[in-house]
């Protein structure tokens, strides 16, 4: 009871405490009440509450006008009012995603107001009326203008509204003192009391039940309570409120018991079953009455509960076919009284004639010497299949109990065997018999042994095994020859002899053989059989017809007629003597079928005797051949002439020369002039040289010749004449003071600046020369400092893999080591750098490449593999047919 007492004092406290503000607490719209609720507000459009973004607490209301009607493009609220009294009124509000002029507009009965009052901005604010009532309902409105298309109109959000009456009317109503209660039964009780006084008007009571809030009468002074508990007490009081919401105390507290729910629910007379079948029945009856309420129904099958239900009927499944059985029922209310039993239903279910369906997939598998699985698709039952006989030729070997696969065991090796199937139902239906499944169980026994491999006819390069035929359970299909410790091959068949080929004279082999039958397995190794070949002292035939023709400064081509030998020719040996100087004489392996062969390197103009001597398999070397005898002609024709020749990066010391290269193919380098004079020479894959050592304000002219293996000389290149820079200056600046003077020569001069040059733009800070726009030249050369990327192809190089480029380029979203489009946007790239970049990554594509082409070339050798295999297999199955037959 001090519980009670204490939480009453709360609720008084807190009513007073925002008694000023007649605003009702129900609706969204109130800051002290957030209830999901837009009452009491009205409107013809749409009135919903908005969690999103309320000013205060959790909700605030959102309007959305649909139309051009007046009343579906505003919201309304009527308050009770004191005709000629002042109320302040506060209301936040915002425009919605939607602003089509919202306003506060067309108030009613209420003086002082501004009408209207724009809501102009789409954020949260205040806005404030102090209006007099000129009647006792006066109406408040906002209006937000349609569009005339459904949920698409202007829209407006309110929130935290106040209404407060500036009277001064702060004495509350008197406390009631009789709170009564009457008709009281097991759910509800009747309170009724006497009108409370006030210095202006009682205008409501809330009731209180348990102290917790129930409901407010309106200004009545009598309330109804229902759905209460049987046998249960319950304490009620009640608060009077004025129109200025002064709350009186409480009143006094009224205790009500309800009565006990002693009485049973009526029995039910009428169960009956209906739609019996093989495995269920369905259950009905009339709803038995109840002086509370009937809550639920249980049913009965055999005296043993099954079931509860809250209708009048139940759904029987699970029985057993051509079974009788009894069903009752018994009805229950809230209070856990039950009826009598109800009448018995007695059914019987209809007897199970129907079998399972066939099986129609009996399959096999793991197939051993001694055993097998067998599995299907489970067989279909009008009732339901409860198990498997499984048959092994006939006869029964086991049952199931209804799972669909089985393990047969205790088989024999190499025996055929059928097996069926049939499904039963509880009823002891059986299904048709199955298809029939056919095996033939493993051979897991392995060859005997080969103990008397021999070979004999041993020559140089082969030699004949034999053995005795191994035995088998089933048969020997091969025999596989091993030439120490490697495969060499099979035996075509089962017979027992392997010639040996492509031997090496004088070299010791040891061979063994293994048994193989139909089913692969493998003899255990038979014994060894040491053989040595027989030595090779036999030189191979002399080459007698060598000639040579299309000789050139510096080739050769030579052919002849093969020599033989009685194992085989290896390779030959070529023999050159430089008859010009006799001590010049080379020789040197060139293959063994190279005729025709062309003899590079050769002086022009230089006569030279040539030889060849075969070489066999076991290194002798025949006889020279024949002479044939050859001069290389002389080459009289000057190379091509350089061209472009230009001079660049001229101080007053040195300059660089760049060139075109000759033409000719047989360039063997370049002479560079420096005045006429011959001053420095590169090999034919260098087209530049840089010059020093002149002389400060001097002018010098260049020339460049090309020189062929003949030392053949072209004549001179086109001039670059050079002017060199004063002494310590660097070199000549031009400025816009003399740029256009007639003594400065910009044909043979250059160019030079200390600082930074700009064209079309300012000198740029870390840039010799900066660019508004393109540029366009014959021939562009980047000199690098940095290393040049053929650092991929060595040893070392740490090659990522293609799965590490996949992984940076999705987290990137560019190639690693190379700039992103955002770096290049920004920073601009090295034309010398960006193309080193691209060679490193083109050189690593090419490790790639070479990559995927040696897999590709073991995923053929593979393929071969298994198709060598394929095809011993067929040759296998070939047999078998055979054997059988």
């Amino acid at each position: 009871m001090k519980t009670k007492l204490f939480l009453l004092i709360i609720i008084f406290c807190t009513i007073i405490t925002n008694g000023q503000n007649i605003y009702p607490e129900g609706n969204a719209g109130s800051p002290i009440n957030e209830a999901d609720s837009t009452g009491p507000w009205t409107t013809g459009g749409i009135l919903t509450t908005n969690a999103t973004d309320p000013q205060s607490g959790t909700l605030a209301l959102r309007f959305e006008s649909v139309s051009t009607d007046a009343a579906d493009r505003r919201i309304s609220y009527t308050f009770n009012a004191t005709i000629g009294e002042t109320y302040n009124i506060s209301i936040w509000a915002k425009g919605g995603e939607i602003m089509n002029a919202p306003a506060f507009a067309v108030w009613q009965d209420l003086t002082g107001f501004t009408n209207p009052t724009n809501i102009t901005s789409s954020t949260w604010a205040e806005y404030t009326f102090t209006v007099t009532a000129d009647s006792t309902s006066p109406i408040i409105r906002i209006y937000s203008n349609g569009t005339g298309v459904a949920n698409i109109g202007s829209s407006v959000y309110i929130d935290s509204i106040t209404i407060t009456s500036s009277a001064t009317d702060t004495e509350a109503p008197t406390a009631i003192i009789d709170l009564t209660s009457t008709n009281t039964d097991e759910t509800s009780t009747d309170l009724s009391w006497s009108a409370s006084t006030d210095n202006v008007a009682v205008t409501d009571y809330e009731v209180f039940q348990d102290a917790v809030s129930i409901g407010n009468t309106g200004g009545t002074t009598t309330f109804n309570i229902d759905n209460l508990t049987p046998g249960t007490s319950y304490d009620y009081t009640v608060f009077a409120e004025d129109a200025a919401g002064n709350v009186s105390l409480v009143s006094n507290t009224e205790t009500v018991t309800t009565l006990a729910d002693t009485e049973a629910p009526s029995t039910i007379v009428d169960l009956i079953a209906s739609n019996t079948d093989e495995t269920s029945t369905d259950l009905s009856w009339s709803a038995s009455t109840d002086n509370v309420g009937v809550t639920g129904y249980e049913i009965f099958q055999d005296t043993g509960i099954i079931g509860t239900t809250s209708t009048t009927t139940f759904d029987v499944s699970g029985l057993s076919p051509n079974t009788s059985y009894d069903f009752t029922v018994f009805a229950l209310d809230g209070s856990g009284n039950s009826s009598l039993v109800s009448n018995i239903v007695n059914i019987t279910t209809l007897a199970d004639t129907e079998a399972p369906s066939t099986i129609t997939d009996l399959l096999s598998s793991n197939i051993t010497d001694t055993s097998t699985d067998l599995s299907w698709t489970a067989s279909t039952d009008n009732i339901a299949v409860t198990n498997y006989e499984v048959f092994q030729d006939g006869g029964s070997i086991g049952t199931t109990g209804g799972a669909i696969t089985f393990t047969v065991t205790g088989l024999s090796e190499i025996t055929s065997y059928d097996f069926t199937v049939v499904a039963i139902d509880a009823a002891n239906n059986t299904s048709l018999i199955s298809n029939t499944e056919t095996i033939t169980t493993a051979d897991v026994t392995a060859p005997s042994a080969i103990t008397d491999l021999s070979a004999s006819g041993t020559t140089e390069t082969e030699t004949n095994l034999t053995w005795s035929a191994s035995t088998d359970n089933d048969s020997i299909l091969n025999y596989e020859v091993f030439q120490n410790g490697q495969s060499i091959g099979t035996t075509i068949g089962a017979v027992t002899t392997f010639n040996v080929t492509s031997l090496t004279p004088g070299v010791s082999y040891d061979f063994t053989v293994y048994a193989i039958d139909p089913s692969n397995n493998t003899s255990t190794i038979s014994n060894t059989e040491t053989v040595v070949t027989l030595s090779d002292n036999t030189l191979p035939s002399t080459v007698s017809d060598l000639s040579a023709s299309n000789t050139t400064g510096t080739t050769t081509e030579l052919t002849w007629t093969l020599a033989t030998d009685n194992i085989g020719v290896s390779d030959y040996r070529l023999y050159i003597t430089d008859l010009d100087n006799g001590a010049n004489n080379t020789d040197f392996l060139i293959g063994s079928t190279t005729s025709p062969y062309t003899v590079t390197g050769l002086n022009v103009g230089t006569p030279y005797n040539l030889t060849i001597a075969a070489v066999d398999v076991a290194g002798n070397t025949a006889l020279e051949s024949n002479i044939a005898n050859i001069t290389t002609t002389l080459d009289n024709s000057a190379p091509d002439i350089p061209t472009n020749l230009l001079a660049a990066n001229t101080t007053d010391t040195t300059t660089d020369l760049i060139w075109t290269a000759s033409n000719a193919s047989d360039t063997n380098e370049y002479r560079v002039y420096q005045n006429g004079g011959l001053i420095g020479t590169t090999s034919s894959s260098i087209t530049m040289l840089s010059v020093s050592g002149l002389t400060a304000s001097s002018t010098y002219i260049f020339n460049v010749t090309a020189v062929d293996l003949s030392l053949n000389e072209s004549g001179f290149s086109n001039s670059a004449i050079v002017t060199t820079s004063e002494t310590g200056s660097g070199g000549i600046p031009y400025t816009d003071l003399n740029a256009n003077l007639d003594t400065v020569d910009w044909t043979t001069n250059e160019l030079f600046a200390n600082g930074n040059v700009g064209i079309g733009i300012n000198p740029q800070a870390g840039y010799s020369l900066a660019v508004a726009g393109n540029i366009i030249a014959e021939e562009v050369r980047v000199a690098l400092q940095g290393n040049w990327p053929d650092y991929v192809f060595e040893k070392n190089y740490n090659l990522p893999s293609l799965l590490e480029v996949e992984n940076y380029i999705n987290k990137h979203g560019h190639l690693e080591n190379i700039p992103s489009a955002y770096d290049t946007k920004t920073n601009g790239i090295s034309v010398g750098e960006m193309n080193a970049k691209l060679l490193r990554k083109v050189e690593e594509l090419t490790l790639y490449i070479i990559q995927q082409e040696k897999k590709i070339n073991e995923l053929s050798e593979e393929n071969n593999n298994l198709k060598s295999l394929s095809e011993r297999l067929s040759e296998i199955e070939q047999t078998l047919k055979e054997l059988k037959k």
